[in-house]
């Protein structure tokens, strides 16, 4: 593991999933996951009064608590409590213990399928949500059709394919598509929209498709490249004979598996499942 993620760092986060990080924080500790950090420091002072009094001022995340109360040598309490939301802390925190335990490998080639993988390069990210309007315009379609290849059979998509392929995708959930392209090949991921730190439209406007810079991004390995896509077609195949005389299975598994050559993870790119999404910031 790289001491390039040490305590000297300041990230730039793109991305996080925070109710994931959670699960697997909740696994190092006894009492589940940490939500909330509080620090409480106070004075006693001794004296007398009669008076009663009693003030809270509220900073942000810092409260202020002052009082002194009730008589004859009672006694006076000030006190800072400070509360502190940890969830930008939490994904450090998982690194740290990852880390520690070398639970992180650096060589997506070489790691199997659920391991910790940290891997960097540049950073493609794109919506479907775009393509999915520009689909339902004919001028695109006439352009995307031109020259069209089925991935899984490597010829000429027919009309009815490419059809198929054209409502499919209309229809299809909305995603958020990422690509790292790194020194041992492409890295292919969704991202959930709440775990962006910058909104897609703002990235697609500021950016386009490619945000510069050197990301790092830790996940978890669970697909390999793949020479080809035959196997989708053989998967479907199975299930229209499994189900004989059920339309909806096989045709459905059959568009579904045309949206995943289409659109999906290319063949020769490894599938991951994306934890965070950073890098790292360095001063002048």
């Amino acid at each position: 593991m790289s001491n390039e993620l040490g305590d000297t760092n300041i990230y730039d986060f793109f991305y996080q999933d925070a109710p994931r990080i959670a699960s697997y924080l909740a696994q190092f500790g006894t009492s589940g996951h940490l939500q909330t950090v509080k620090e409480v420091s106070g004075t006693d002072v001794g004296g007398q009064t009669d008076a009663q009094f009693k003030a809270g001022l509220s900073l942000g995340v810092i409260n202020v608590k002052v009082g002194h109360a009730d008589r004859n040598g009672t006694t006076q309490k000030a006190s800072l409590e400070k509360t502190f939301d940890p969830l930008w802390a939490n994904v450090l925190n998982l690194i740290k213990k990852l880390t520690d335990r070398n639970l992180i490998s650096e060589n997506i080639q070489h790691a199997q399928y659920g391991n910790f993988i940290l891997c960097s390069g540049s950073l493609v990210v794109l919506e479907t949500g775009f393509l999915q309007q520009l689909y339902k315009t004919d001028a695109f379609k006439k352009r995307a059709r031109m020259g069209a290849i089925n991935p899984i059979t490597n010829e000429l998509v027919s009309d009815d394919e490419f059809e198929l392929g054209a409502v499919a995708i209309q229809h299809a959930a909305l995603q958020i598509q990422a690509h790292l392209i790194t020194g041992m090949g492409a890295v292919w991921t969704t991202l959930r929209p709440d775990g962006l730190t910058t909104p897609m439209s703002e990235i697609l406007y500021k950016y386009g498709p490619i945000i510069d810079g050197n990301w790092k991004m830790l996940a978890i390995k669970d697909a390999n490249p793949q020479l080809s896509l035959e196997h989708l077609a053989v998967f479907s195949n199975m299930l229209a004979k499994i189900y004989p005389g059920t339309v909806y299975v096989p045709e459905v598994a059959a568009a579904a598996t045309l949206v995943r050559a289409m659109f999906g993870r290319p063949a020769n790119a490894y599938g991951v499942t994306p934890i965070a999404i950073f890098r790292s910031v360095h001063g002048a």
